[in-house]
């Protein structure tokens, strides 16, 4: 039976569909474990998160514009190196400041699937979704039927011919998360993936994301025998190659800074034709030299991907040709690589700005502002029962936070006050409040009735509001008074056209909200 000894490791065809390991270093990235854990600090950005994400788990994070979203994905991929904290993904440490542990990105057994597509303009779909299990030692035919694979997980096999240019914007994203995943990564990052597509596409790439995170089947992988890294054919891998490569590489950092400036900017050819060389080297000599990148003979290819399987080293000279390098990209390097995963120890970090995108992707939400998790559970439970301002504006509904007061029995509910900015609100009790404690009180913009004078009558929460805006929801007009001192939204009403147009409701008018006790939730925070 064919076999490949790696960095110790033993391993031979499994089950898996590529190849099982017998015995696994301790820091092997494919060993079976704990999932992600990141604990992390910048000072310049203002930047200190603690989270984790489980083994299988898909994590979506939320947050306004410069909350930090972006800093994550760059900390965990190890494209920025925090101040101080740690990453560890499967047990295995990427990052550790007091250690000076910094594992470089394409060592992460980590896939970035970006806004953008960032396909090789100058590969074939097919070549571009062989490239990462090729660079990562399997041989040329296995890499082809890898790719296959993932093609025909993503129902893209009859694209497999075509250049980038010449698939839709829909095409092109399909084709990059099948790049994305054909490296069998531990972690995928999904940095707003829907962000840039037609609104009639995305609906269809968020059913496919779906499928292929949640089937253990979707890209299972052909049976094929391992690779042999003893072998002439991939010595490479150990630095005894002796291949065509670019004389330099930019660092990933650049490349995906330099796509998140341009955001497209994409040109159909590599604008440089750098000298390529042959390699003979030490394995010490065969890596990257961080400070020799700038300038590369990638130049102008600013917008190219990281997105899992991108390598350093094309065969300009055969044109289409994919050959194993030593450059970056969630690639299989000296047995340290992606290869070899099934969705249960596949985890996924997805920011997004659209609700649905949580909601019918993810298992859990964590919502981060001003460079800080502040919230973080189950997304039913975060939508419901949301802790932070822009959570509520996510999910559509008031929220006022402040300290639990009284609390008393109305009916068959017992009802508990919230002050709020000096106003109390009664609401329907939900969970154990502790009076002084923190404690917030929600509810619906369609439970509030909107008055031009204070209402009187059955008991009700009432506010003065001076409406801010008055936006057409559908069918529905949408009244939203002005955002509070703190930034956190104002709060708002759903009301017919007809209910706008007799109320003669304008920006600027000062209106009496009103609110059932019923109607609000209160619950500890």
């Amino acid at each position: 039976m064919p076999m490949a000894r790696v960095n110790g490791a033993r391993y031979e065809p499994g089950a898996d569909g590529w190849w099982s390991a017998m015995t696994r270093r301790a820091d092997d990235p494919n060993a079976v474990g704990a999932g992600l854990e990141v604990v992390a600090r910048l000072a310049d950005r203002d930047f200190d998160v603690r989270l984790e994400v489980g083994a299988g788990e898909v994590l979506a994070v939320l947050g306004p514009n410069g909350a930090g979203k972006s800093t994550l994905l760059d900390v965990i991929a190890g494209l920025v190196r925090p101040d101080a904290g740690q990453v560890r993904l499967g047990g295995r440490t990427l990052t550790d400041t007091g250690k000076s542990i910094a594992v470089p990105p394409h060592r992460r057994g980590i896939s970035l699937l970006a806004q953008e597509p960032l396909l090789f303009p100058h590969l074939t779909v097919a070549q571009n979704v062989a490239f990462g299990p090729r660079s990562g030692g399997l041989r040329a035919g296995t890499a082809r039927a890898v790719a296959h694979e993932w093609l025909a997980a993503v129902d893209a096999v009859e694209l497999a011919r075509r250049k980038p240019g010449q698939l839709s914007g829909g095409q092109a994203q399909r084709v990059a998360l099948a790049r994305a995943l054909a490296v069998r990564p531990r972690l995928i990052l999904l940095d707003e993936p829907m962000a840039a597509l037609d609104v009639a596409v995305a609906p269809a790439m968020r059913a496919l994301l779906r499928r292929v995170l949640r089937d253990p089947a979707a890209g299972a992988g052909p049976d094929a025998d391992p690779l042999d890294f003893e072998s002439s054919s991939a010595a490479w891998a150990v630095g005894r190659p002796s291949l065509t490569a670019w004389d330099r590489i930019r660092s990933l950092g650049d490349i995906l800074a330099g796509a998140r400036a341009r955001r497209g900017s994409v040109p159909n050819d590599l604008r440089s034709t750098a000298a390529a060389r042959e390699h003979n080297e030490s394995p010490a000599d065969t890596r990257v030299d961080p400070r020799a990148q700038r300038g590369s003979a990638l130049d102008g290819f600013g917008s190219l991907a990281a997105q899992g399987g991108i390598g350093s080293s094309v065969d300009t000279a055969a044109g289409a040709g994919v050959r194993p390098g030593h450059g970056f990209g969630s690639t299989a390097v000296a047995g340290r690589g992606t290869i070899g995963h099934s969705r249960a120890t596949r985890s996924a970090v997805l920011v997004t700005h659209d609700i649905i995108d949580a909601l019918t992707l993810a298992d859990r939400l964590v919502v981060i502002e001003s460079g800080r998790v502040v919230e973080s559970g189950p997304v039913t439970r975060v939508l419901t029962r949301p802790r932070s301002g822009f959570a509520a504006r996510v999910a559509g509904v008031n929220l006022l936070v402040g300290t639990a007061a009284s609390s008393s029995g109305v009916g068959n509910d017992e009802v508990g006050a919230v002050v709020a900015d000096d106003v109390e609100v009664l609401g329907r009790i939900d969970g154990a409040l502790t009076r002084g404690g923190r404690a917030a009180a929600v509810f619906a913009p369609s439970a509030v009735a909107v008055h031009r004078e204070q209402p009187e009558g059955s008991p009700r929460n009432t506010f003065r509001i001076r409406i801010a805006e008055l936006t057409d929801r559908g069918g529905i007009i949408r009244v939203r008074g002005a955002d509070n001192p703190d930034g956190s939204p104002g709060l708002a009403a759903d009301l017919t056209p007809a209910a706008v147009a007799e109320l003669d409701l304008a920006p600027g008018l000062p209106v009496f909200f009103a609110v059932k006790a019923t109607e609000v939730h209160v619950y500890p925070c």
